[in-house]
């Protein structure tokens, strides 16, 4: 199949959003007052994961100089950075929410260390005892290249293959490119004349809150203080203008998200001691989520590189790891201080579980492999959504008067047990919205698991294999009847859902059976579709082969993204994956629809000369074990020739059948209000559409 042709998306109501400066050499990085339109753009192919978005990023959104660095009217210390390699280690205990926070002495005031948290670099007594390759966080040294002393033989420097000397040349040169980074800034002077006022700034994190927060519940709303978190703010006012109606409100975001960027990287060089911070650590998560998201390219492929060292800031702080927390007695403290101190332990505890999310995310939204194992959570479950949001030390105390400290939840690890073990238990007491979110997010991980192990061809002949393949199966039978109100063979919708958690957990169990059901698929449609000839033919004979393997596969995974599909232009709810969810399922019905039509006409055409084939409508919401269900379950599972139906596709296989579903996915894209990604991906289908 040719390259995309692009069509450019349709435009905001703005105006150029990137200004240069006068002198035009600065490069200096300005607040955009508007949103930028889309241009056309040519078609590429990247390596990796990024490779299915390439294609189609508009230039203008990352076009301002990437060599400026965001001014706020202050310079980077003249003096050489602060680093030594015994320095670089951190410690798991050095985020311990009861760690005294440790002022800086500075030659000059630093905006850094004036008005941000620094966690402090004494020990424990017991830390002396911990694994010997972990260290405090501490204040950074001077770093100067010791001397290279004399060489302890008298014999001469010996010269084993005969190379051509460095000369002194070469030496100097060495020296200049070492000298470099301390003798000119990476990043020139930048403008902010157009900041928002205090009004605006206080709507975008009201929205924030409003919207967003739900679904990372990170940030303890009644206690939480803008102007003392002044890091996380920015990313709280990066995600929250993408829900206004601001003119521009993209653009700016998009912009702000990379002043914020730098700001963390320019805190980490400055002070290693930064990255030590929840504040930290929740502004860069919030701040990659939003690069996913956003519809920026570059933005997109610093979130994607930035992943790992975030889990390992993450797994090195602890977050993962409930035991390396320092546990106060607070039995005699009063109401209040009580209440700050719980508030404090399970902020920490629900950032790690917010990373762990995220990162488990990659594999739905990118086919990319998570970095956090499940072993690694030694972590209990997040508290109920009522306690967290108390909006006093009083409210917070009346939910549970029959004690003085929050009731301690199950641990993770005996959760997922019991979960396994006994599912019908576990779906009536885990019924928290959120809680059960970290449950089906830990399952989905598990049947990552499983296809990684039963993916290599040579995996077929162990032993094991038969095995795994059960416990695929039990893993999708545990996600159905966990995630439905109903138990049935395929998770059905009943009535409509009672909150957006519902949806939500509707789609996480969509995506783990297309992890499952569509191993092969998954790693190959955008080869197929968005590659040279040379790539996309042998991905499309591979998925044929696929195809005729396992027959009923590919019918299992065209029912979970018809049902996802109709599930998002149903309730949509600008979660921000949404785009994602959207685009994955209406393309993999689009491939299945065009690639299972040939033998479905073969099969039909006789069938249908005795009679009136019956009707499967793949987006049908009803009781398990109606007609109707069993109409979708025979097909699935016998290839009973039937008429294939979906939300605005009368027949699945006709010829008119695919072009409707990519009809029926730009649709559902263009709804989504908040995330410029949509842009990328409606464009992709258009191209589709146009091919």
């Amino acid at each position: 199949m040719p390259p995309i042709s692009q069509e450019p998306p349709v435009p905001e109501k703005a105006s150029a959003a990137i200004q240069e400066d006068e002198a035009g050499s600065s490069g200096s990085y300005v607040f955009p007052e508007v949103f930028p339109p889309f241009p056309q753009s040519e078609p590429c192919s990247g390596p990796g994961v990024l490779s299915l978005l390439d294609w189609d990023y508009p230039d203008n959104l990352d076009d301002f100089n990437m060599t400026c660095w965001p001014g706020t009217g202050w310079s980077p210390p003249t003096e050489l950075l602060n680093f030594h390699v015994d320095d670089l280690s951190p410690s798991r205990r050095s985020l311990s929410p009861t760690q005294p926070v440790e002022p800086i002495v500075s030659s000059k005031q630093d905006p850094l260390h004036e008005h941000l948290r620094i966690p402090g670099a004494s020990r424990n007594v017991d830390e002396e005892e911990h694994y010997p390759m972990l260290w405090p966080a501490t204040q950074p040294k001077h770093l100067t290249l010791p001397r290279l002393g004399p060489s302890k033989s008298s014999n001469s420097l010996s010269s084993c293959f005969g190379l051509p000397s460095i000369g002194s040349r070469g030496a100097s040169i060495l020296q200049d490119i070492l000298k470099a980074p301390f003798e000119q800034s990476l990043w020139p002077s930048a403008s902010i004349p157009y900041f928002p006022t205090c009004q605006e700034l206080d709507h975008c994190i009201d929205l924030y809150f409003a919207h967003f927060d739900k679904w990372v519940p990170i940030i303890h709303q009644p206690s939480f203080d803008a102007a003392k978190e002044p890091v996380l703010t920015l990313a709280l006012i990066v995600i929250g203008a993408c829900y206004t109606d601001f003119e521009g409100a993209l653009a700016f975001s998009i912009a702000l998200s990379e002043f914020t960027r730098r700001l963390l990287v320019f805190m980490a060089e400055h002070d290693p001691r930064f990255v030590r911070t929840e504040y930290y650590i929740s502004a860069q998560l919030l701040n990659s989520i939003f690069g996913f998201a956003s519809g920026s390219q570059r933005l997109y492929e610093l979130a994607e590189s930035s992943r790992g060292p975030l889990v390992n800031y993450a797994r090195l702080m602890g977050l993962f790891d409930q035991h390396h927390a320092v546990q106060q007695n607070n039995d005699h403290a009063d109401t209040q201080s009580r209440w700050e101190s719980w508030t404090c332990a399970e902020r920490t505890s629900r950032i790690g579980w917010a990373v762990f999310a995220y990162d488990a995310s990659s594999a739905g939204m990118r086919n990319a492999r998570p970095y956090i194992l499940l072993h690694e959570l030694r972590l209990d479950l997040p508290c109920l959504t009522k306690h967290w949001k108390a909006a006093s030390a009083q409210a917070w105390a009346a939910i549970h008067p029959w004690t003085e400290q929050c009731p301690r939840t199950d641990s993770f690890q005996s959760c997922i047990s019991r979960v396994v073990q006994h599912p019908a238990s576990a779906h009536s007491e885990y019924d928290d919205d959120y809680v059960r979110s970290i449950i089906l997010t830990a399952l989905t991980r598990m049947v990552w698991d499983n296809k990684e192990a039963t993916t290599q061809q040579a995996a077929m002949h162990l032993s094991t294999y038969d095995a795994l393949l059960k416990g695929r199966a039990e893993l999708l039978e545990l996600l159905d009847s966990f995630a439905s109100p109903t138990t049935g063979y395929y998770p059905c919708v009943t009535a409509k859902p009672s909150n957006e958690f519902t949806v939500q957990h509707r789609l996480q169990v969509g995506i783990a059976h297309g992890l499952a059901e569509g191993v092969v698929f998954c790693d190959l449609f955008a080869t197929m579709l968005w590659q040279d000839e040379s790539h996309a033919i042998p991905a499309r004979n591979r998925i044929l082969r696929w195809i005729k393997e396992n027959p009923r596969n590919p019918r299992a995974l065209l029912y979970s993204c018809a049902q996802g599909l109709m599930i998002t232009g149903l309730y949509p709810c600008n979660h921000p994956q949404e785009a994602y969810n959207t685009f994955h399922c209406g393309i993999i019905c689009f491939v299945l629809s065009t690639l299972l039509a040939a033998d479905y006409r073969v099969t039909s055409t006789g069938e249908s000369l005795a009679g009136t084939l019956p009707v499967c409508n793949l987006d049908w919401q009803g009781s398990p074990d109606g007609p109707d269900a069993l109409a979708i379950r025979d097909w699935i599972g016998n290839g009973t020739p039937s008429l294939v139906r979906m939300r605005g596709v009368p027949d699945v296989f006709s010829d008119r059948g695919p072009r409707l579903v990519l009809q029926q996915t730009a649709e559902v894209l263009s709804n989504v209000s908040v995330w410029g990604i949509k842009h990328i991906l409606l464009n992709a289908v258009r191209g589709l559409l146009h091919g």
